[in-house]
């Protein structure tokens, strides 16, 4: 029996500040609601709505809502109602489970369920401006002084729950039951529960580059006789180093401004310039504002976490404060603990660049610090080490790579020195750097295109190439990579690199390929079974442990867990290649299909190195949710923090409080779990997993960050 529920409320609290600080100051106002296929009703009262909410409660029903963790929030806080999670279903994550897009409007369109006619959504903007949002002296409009709005803006409510009820109906279920239901209710403990945040640093970080940025400002101001007035101002700042001295910048991209800096003989008024803005352009003032702007209760950040938010694979996305999307430290944890954090709560961190990085340098580096255990707890936090990489491998059955994972070797000197004839005691650790991004670059059937970015965020000096993997190269990788530099010149598609870079790029994607034969072999079947399934709907092809096939309006993609990959509305497309060098023209064929993006259901081109990334990524986050379910109930068996959690309100009884990438983060009584429990939780392989050599590795703190 299923109950579909959608609150309107108002409140002096705007949601911008986030559905924890809204949903314990709002007003429900109505309350729309449907028992299975009946009528839908509507309640005003208080007690009304707490008498249905009960009644569903007592019959066992499903309470089923869009973006429900808001109307739970409310029937908790407002009406001091209880649901219990594991009856909560949201159509929202439902929907993102299998590739949709989340917003109400967008998913009935894309389903083929009519919302409200224009008139009523303009009636329901109307009514939640009138009704919800205080007026220009702070009060509420009340319905009794507007009876006629008050009607339109009720329809308006009631057609929303019975859109509500026809997607929920309609709604693909294959990917939201089973674990990953059970995934979806962890998520809401986690979010309930939230993280805390560390006020008294974000207000004083907050302070410091206040400071920092007027002194700065002056500074750049008087450095330009005041033709540039903050080392922000991009464009001008561009203009003004290109005109005063000549400095030929096409960008002030951190690192174009990096590498200027590295040249000996500079001007010193240049330096300063490029120096001031490198340094600006590390500002985390908004990111310490925005979680100064949510942070509730406890001083912790709810809500931060959505599932299967980032689309068909079913990672998590991140909202508000944005958890997974923090700079990456240029300091150890332990240093940026103990030095950098005290300089910036004392304000040492302005005065003093040698010890603290510069203002912004340490706010931006104190920024993953700001997440701290709550009073007498300790953060534990395990990681999966190369999970991709090993995935990839155990569905390829690269056996080589394989092995080595099991022997535990580290998989990138190996690689480096196996390549280039290089002691394995000699491998460097900037040569195992770059054997890292060739893996993380190329294991999705990426080339040079896909190498430059990804050691753009490694830092990795593209320019030092060239000295470190050509001298021991195998001359056929280097004559072909010579052959594919011209031919890319020829099609704009080099990049800007110079000749010799682009040669070294292009030599280790071929030592990639030739050395895992398999993972490159298996990306380009699953493009063509794709292809193949498309053709002929209906039938299977199996590659990668997984079953490719197209129904009428999706190609699916079976995983080994049994959820599946869905890319709607599927088609073939053919194009004309012309060779560069011959003039040959050939024709190719390629796929596209529907999906949501920047609010818009729209066709994306597709390829096989992306279906082979997706299926990569998706068996990844299926491990990750297995692991996070293991956690979860192994911690729950410690009586010290069962005792902790069963202070806390039922829908926030979890020792979870953070997901981000591969990693999970406990928030724990000091003492009461080991990294080594932790470890040995997070590699429980689900037996669909079996074979494949899972690893981890864990850190313990106060602050959030991995100590080594």
């Amino acid at each position: 029996m299923t109950f579909y529920f959608d609150f309107e409320t108002r409140s002096h609290v705007g949601i911008h500040e986030g559905t924890d600080r809204y949903v314990r100051a709002c007003e429900p106002i109505i309350l729309t609601y449907a028992f299975d296929d009946s009528s839908v009703h509507l309640a005003n009262d208080a007690d009304d709505m707490r008498a249905i909410i009960r009644s569903a409660l007592n019959n066992d029903h499903t309470f089923v809502a869009h973006n429900a963790a808001f109307d739970f929030g409310v029937a908790t806080y407002a009406l001091g109602l209880q649901i219990p999670i594991e009856r909560l279903r949201c159509t929202r994550a439902q929907a993102y489970a299998s590739g949709l897009p989340g917003s109400l409007e967008l998913l009935g369109l894309v389903l083929g369920i009519p919302l409200a006619s224009a008139k009523l959504a303009a009636d329901g903007k109307s009514g939640i401006k009138r009704f919800c949002i205080p007026n220009g002296q702070g009060v509420f409009d009340e319905p009794v002084d507007y009876p006629d709005e008050w009607q339109r803006f009720c329809a308006y409510a009631a057609r929303d729950t019975e859109a509500l009820r026809a997607i929920h109906q309609r709604l693909p279920a294959h990917n939201f039951r089973g674990d990953a239901l059970a995934w979806y209710h962890l998520d809401q403990l986690v979010n309930w529960r939230g993280f805390r945040f560390d006020v008294q640093l974000a207000r004083a970080a907050r302070a410091l580059l206040e400071k920092a940025k007027k002194r700065s400002d002056a500074q750049v101001a008087t450095a330009t006789a005041g033709e540039v007035t903050a080392a922000t101002q991009r464009g001008k700042l561009l203009e003004y180093l290109n005109r005063r001295y000549s400095a030929e910048l096409a960008n002030l991209r951190a690192a174009t401004v990096r590498e200027m800096l590295e040249t000996d003989e500079l001007d010193p008024g240049l330096r300063f310039l490029l120096e001031s803005r490198l340094e600006a352009a590390k500002s985390s003032g908004a990111k310490y504002g925005r979680g100064l702007a949510l942070v509730g209760p406890q001083d912790r950040l709810r809500h931060t976490h959505q599932a299967f938010g980032a689309g068909r694979t079913g990672r998590d996305s991140h909202k508000g404060f944005q958890p997974g999307n923090m700079a990456r430290q240029s300091m150890k944890a332990k240093y940026i603990s103990e030095v950098v954090i005290p300089g910036i709560l004392s304000g040492e961190a302005l005065d003093d660049p040698l010890v603290y990085g510069g203002p912004n340098t340490a706010c931006a580096n104190a920024l993953r610090g700001s997440i701290i255990a709550a009073p007498g707890n300790e953060l534990l936090d395990a990681d999966f080490s190369n999970v991709e990489s090993r995935v990839a491998a155990w569905l390829a059955a690269e056996v080589g790579m394989l092995d080595r994972y099991r022997s535990g070797e580290d998989l990138y000197k190996t690689w480096y020195s196996t390549k280039f004839n290089i002691p394995l005691k000699e491998v460097t650790d900037a040569q195992r750097q770059i054997a890292k991004v060739v893996y993380l670059s190329m294991q999705f059937l990426g080339g040079v295109g896909a190498f430059v970015p990804m050691a753009a965020t490694y830092n990795l000096d593209l320019d030092n190439l060239p000295a470190a993997v050509l001298p021991a190269a195998d001359p056929r990788h280097v004559a072909k990579a010579t052959r594919a530099w011209g031919r890319a010149l020829l099609r704009g598609e080099d990049y800007e690199l110079e000749h010799d870079v682009y040669i070294a790029c292009d030599v280790l994607k071929q030592a990639y390929r030739e050395g895992n034969a398999n993972i490159f072999k298996t990306g380009y079947a699953v493009g063509k079974a794709v292809i193949d399934a498309i053709k002929s709907p209906g039938t299977a092809r199996e590659v990668a442990r997984c079953r490719i096939w197209t129904t009428g309006t999706a190609l699916l993609i079976e995983l080994p867990d049994g959820s599946r990959l869905t890319y709607f509305s599927p088609k073939i497309h053919t194009e004309e290649v012309v060779d560069p060098e011959t003039g040959f023209k050939d024709e190719r064929e390629f796929t596209s299909y529907m999906t949501a993006r920047n609010k818009q259901w729209r066709r994306e081109r597709a390829w096989a190195g992306l279906y082979w990334e997706n299926i990569v990524q998706a068996v990844a986050n299926r491990l990750l949710r297995a692991a996070a379910l293991h956690v979860h109930a192994d911690t729950l068996t410690v009586p010290e923090i069962a005792a902790y959690l069963a202070r806390l309100p039922p829908h926030a009884r979890t020792a979870i409080v953070l997901r981000v990438h591969d990693s999970l983060t406990l928030d724990i009584p000091r003492g009461s779990y080991s990294t080594e429990r932790l470890i040995e939780q997070m590699c429980v392989l689900p037996e669909w997993a079996r074979g494949l050599p899972i690893a981890a590795e864990a850190w313990k703190n106060e602050r959030y960050g991995k100590w080594k």
